[in-house]
């Protein structure tokens, strides 16, 4: 009797992790696919670039635009894009930008289990020796 019970525990626990696993690999799937179709990278405009933007209200925002050599603040609205002015180009030469600091799922998720499972830095280890010599 105690040997079902047991197995039946093992097969409950099991299940539970193969349920959670299921559940992990549909949330990457589908992060995966919803940052592809949902993605806001710009198409390969060689002549049109946004420089910056902020949101000014609920769907309201100033947008620097270079078009070709020229520079233009815009407004922009749900139903509507305004010219506001033209800018001096100078003012807004382009920079350097850093890379992308954006990881995808499964890199994140890695990085997160190695931080809190994997393996341990050097000051764990320091820790580990001053705590294990006698002293």
């Amino acid at each position: 009797m105690e040997g079902n019970s047991l197995i039946s525990q093992i097969g409950v626990i099991f299940g539970t992790l193969l349920g959670i696993a299921l559940i992990l690999y549909l949330a990457y799937i589908s992060t995966k696919l919803l940052g592809r179709k949902l993605s806001v990278r710009g198409g390969s405009s060689r002549k049109l670039k946004i420089l910056d933007s902020v949101s000014v209200g609920q769907g309201k925002s100033l947008i620097i635009v270079q078009a070709g050599e020229k520079t233009f603040l815009v407004g922009a609205a749900s139903e509507s894009i305004n010219l506001i002015s033209e800018l001096d180009s100078n003012d807004f030469a382009e920079e350097e930008t850093p890379p992308e600091t954006g990881m995808d799922f499964k890199t994140a998720f890695k990085k997160v289990l190695e931080n809190n499972f994997g393996k341990k830095s050097n000051k764990d280890k320091e820790n580990e020796n001053d705590s294990g010599q006698t002293k």
